[in-house]
């Protein structure tokens, strides 16, 4: 019973974000975060397949897929 007020409250919520939706803007997010990894494997194939990271000391910019498959 009371998951289904919940859900009767997150509805009633949706309908009411979509009526006041701004739609006159426009947002764009591009995840840039395999492309990176991909253009130093493009850069140095011996890394394809292994673990990296690109960065510096002090941060790393991104990860490859295979960094996110080890921490699965």
């Amino acid at each position: 019973m009371y998951q289904f007020l919940l859900l009767q409250v997150a509805d009633r919520r949706i309908v009411e974000l979509e009526a006041s939706r701004d739609l006159s803007r426009i947002w764009l997010h591009v995840d840039m975060d395999a492309f990176y990894a991909a253009v130093e494997t493009l850069s140095n194939p011996t890394l394809q397949g292994k673990p990296m990271a690109v960065g510096s000391m002090s941060m790393i910019s991104t990860a490859n897929y295979e960094v996110y498959f080890l921490n699965a």
